[in-house]
């Protein structure tokens, strides 16, 4: 006959010599279940946060460095009287500028001083300075 223990003991009962039951410090296919599920949500929550965070911090690193090669190419046109051919023309080194998302900034001159510096963005496709892509028109 299978000897009982009290409740909240740390078996439930005894059965043929052998502790069978539940340890307290277990945890059942429905609490373990309900653990990675909640472990779930959480990550979805925090990692779509940090990936909006992480995008726009990109965003203003691009917005920062077009600004930056503006500079650059408003100085070019002082010393030069024209409009670089490429924007390595105007960056130290002459490698084109890459930008957060590790493709090279683009350029597109539009009249005898005008031009446009942008971004492809994250998509890393070339919009013409619409869509995701990160563009300052000068």
């Amino acid at each position: 006959m299978p000897r009982y223990f009290p409740p909240g003991h740390r078996w439930n009962r005894v059965q043929d010599g052998v502790l069978i039951g539940r340890s307290e410090a277990s945890i059942g296919l429905l609490e373990s279940t309900l653990l990675v599920a909640a472990a779930a949500v959480v990550d979805l929550t925090f990692s779509d946060d940090v990936r909006q965070r992480l995008d726009q911090a990109q965003r203003g690193v691009a917005i920062a460095d077009i600004a930056r090669l503006a500079q650059e190419v408003d100085s070019y046109i002082i010393e030069n009287g024209k409009l670089p051919a490429s924007l390595k023309n105007v960056t130290e080194g002459g490698e084109a500028p890459v930008d957060p998302w590790g493709k090279p900034y683009a350029h597109r001159v539009k009249g005898s001083f005008e031009y446009v510096i942008w971004s492809f963005g994250p998509n890393g496709t070339n919009q013409k300075g619409k869509g995701d892509d990160v563009t300052r028109p000068n």
